[in-house]
């Protein structure tokens, strides 16, 4: 019976094609056996511990719907998260996409990856390039401990202000009292750089009003911090 995968099982679908390119593995190959165990983990860091598992044979057809998009086969229809991490990384160097593999990989079992609901996931970000590093990401940006740190560090530097480091944006002063001591604060660290247990200090993160911070992960790739001011930028010169 056929199943539906995960975005990050796509992904980890695309790295073994770009790797096999020219000469695909058979199902019975080690990289579609470790593709499978690969896909099983995330599923139960997704959606809890199951019995349902990812068959090779199953697996490696997921890997094919690849070479059908890489060769413009039209006869059938292509999933459409296939087509989604198809448009979004088919032509990145395999390299690029490894890492991101590694890093999803490394990551199925992190604390953080089962610390986010479904809702605040599709509150704060309107799209992912992975939902497992995207849950750590998102864990890492709302760490009250570190968050305290990166504020005061900045307070420290700034007079005691706290204000957007892309725009300037300030919330005490423009909600005099209630606004006072707020703003949000975003992780910097490249999504494919991520690592389980890794330590977060107050430079991994950077503080910015909400409306930067929704910026920077309204599109696929995230901006970083030099992407957002590029962005302000071109918007100050009109």
């Amino acid at each position: 019976m056929a199943f539906r995968l995960s975005q990050d099982e796509w992904i980890l679908c695309l790295e073994v094609y770009l790797r096999h390119r020219g000469r695909l593995p058979k199902e019975n190959a080690r990289a579609i056996r470790e593709l499978s165990e690969s896909m099983r983990r995330i599923r139960a860091a997704l959606a809890g511990p199951s019995k349902r598992f990812r068959p090779p044979v199953g697996v490696l057809r997921r890997v094919l719907e690849f070479k059908h998009l890489d060769e413009k086969h039209v006869c059938a229809p292509k999933p459409k998260r296939a087509r989604e991490v198809w448009n979004a990384f088919g032509e990145k160097p395999h390299a690029e996409i490894a890492r991101i593999a590694e890093a999803i990989k490394k990551c199925t079992t992190a604390k953080e990856v089962r610390e986010v609901e479904e809702t605040d996931m599709e509150h704060n970000y309107s799209v992912v390039e992975s939902r497992i590093l995207t849950r750590v990401h998102a864990v890492r940006e709302r760490d009250r401990t570190i968050v305290r740190l990166k504020k005061e560090k900045f307070q420290d530097e700034n007079n005691g202000r706290l204000y957007c480091e892309a725009c300037d944006f300030d919330f005490a002063n423009r909600y005099p009292r209630h606004g006072d001591g707020y703003i949000e604060c975003h992780h910097i660290k490249p999504l494919s750089e991520l690592r389980p247990g890794e330590e977060t200090t107050p430079d991994d993160l950077a503080l910015l009003c909400s409306n930067c911070h929704r910026m920077v992960h309204y599109r696929r790739p995230w901006l970083d911090m030099r992407g957002l001011n590029q962005v302000l930028s071109r918007a100050e010169a009109r």
